[in-house]
């Protein structure tokens, strides 16, 4: 016959009897999901979670405010090649815009490389067009400026009467009777290897 003590500690065994592994698993993992921890899944690849972060992002152009024939600022944030589908960023809101005939796909990449804000307007079909870019440096001929650089494939300059290019008192004129001038207190022309002078008369002095 057992003892009072030994009925008491067979009591406890009883208390204390571990829960079967697969319970305690099952109970971990309800209180996982319950706090949103979880076992974590497959890794999303990043492509992915781009598109996701994208389309959360995105807002279709007639979920924006403007009005038809309204006017708006927009930043833009890239651009296809032929620039019928630009990314801009309006009032904080992430959507596209088309280009619009009158607007040059060169201003608008300007405007992207710059962070120069763009003008935009609502059209009749809901869509966004950009019409204009704003000018936020100085204008070659407008204003006043410490330089300009003229970065083209090709530069022409055309005059009816007379071209010129003066600094102090140097200068080069060009003029439409078929005369070209240069003045200077001093002349160097250098040439790495040839240096030609053709004419039917040379007069010096």
């Amino acid at each position: 016959m057992p003892l009072p003590n030994e009925e008491a500690r067979g009591d406890d065994r009883a208390v204390s009897r571990p829960k079967p592994i697969a319970s305690t698993e099952r109970d971990l993992a309800t209180t996982d999901a319950t706090e949103g921890v979880g076992t974590p899944g497959p890794a999303t690849p990043s492509a992915e979670l781009e598109a996701i972060a994208a389309a959360s992002r995105d807002l279709a152009p007639e979920t924006l405010t403007l009005p038809i024939g309204g006017l708006g600022l927009a930043r833009v944030l890239d651009l296809d090649d032929d620039g019928e589908k630009v990314q801009v960023e309006v009032g904080g809101a992430f959507t596209t815009a088309a280009l619009d005939a009158s607007v040059h796909r060169a201003v608008v990449e300007t405007a992207r490389r710059t962070g120069s804000m763009v003008m935009v307007t609502r059209r009749a079909d809901g869509r966004l067009a950009i019409v204009g870019a704003l000018r936020t440096q100085p204008t070659p001929g407008v204003d006043e400026m410490d330089e300009i650089r003229l970065e083209a494939r090709r530069v022409e300059l055309h005059a009816t009467e007379e071209v010129q290019l003066r600094s102090g008192i140097a200068t080069i004129a060009l003029r439409a009777v078929g005369e070209v001038e240069t003045y200077a207190d001093r002349i160097v022309s250098r040439a790495e290897e040839l240096q030609k002078i053709v004419a039917r008369m040379l007069r010096l002095n």
